[in-house]
């Protein structure tokens, strides 16, 4: 019930993309372990998988000549 009628979904609403669980106010721990169990089923089995290595070092690579640009534009202003 909402607002004292029924609620209804959509028919453009993908029912797989919906979970029902009842619950008092004081059972938070069974909410909980539904809620992790719908979010792992919306994520889908590749989600288990490892994520890919990533190489920092190589992904935040350092331009000396770059920052010594950035850094004169805002010394006079021009960065923003």
């Amino acid at each position: 019930m909402f607002h004292g009628r029924e609620a209804e979904l959509q028919e453009r609403v993908d029912r797989d993309r919906v979970h029902l669980t009842y619950a008092s106010e004081g059972e938070r721990r069974p909410v909980v372990a539904e809620l992790a169990t719908f979010r792992a089923k919306l994520r889908g089995p590749e989600a288990a998988e490892e994520p890919a290595a990533i190489d920092l070092a190589e992904l935040c690579e350092w331009d000396p000549e770059g920052q010594d640009q950035a850094d004169a534009m805002l010394t006079r202003g021009e960065a923003g």
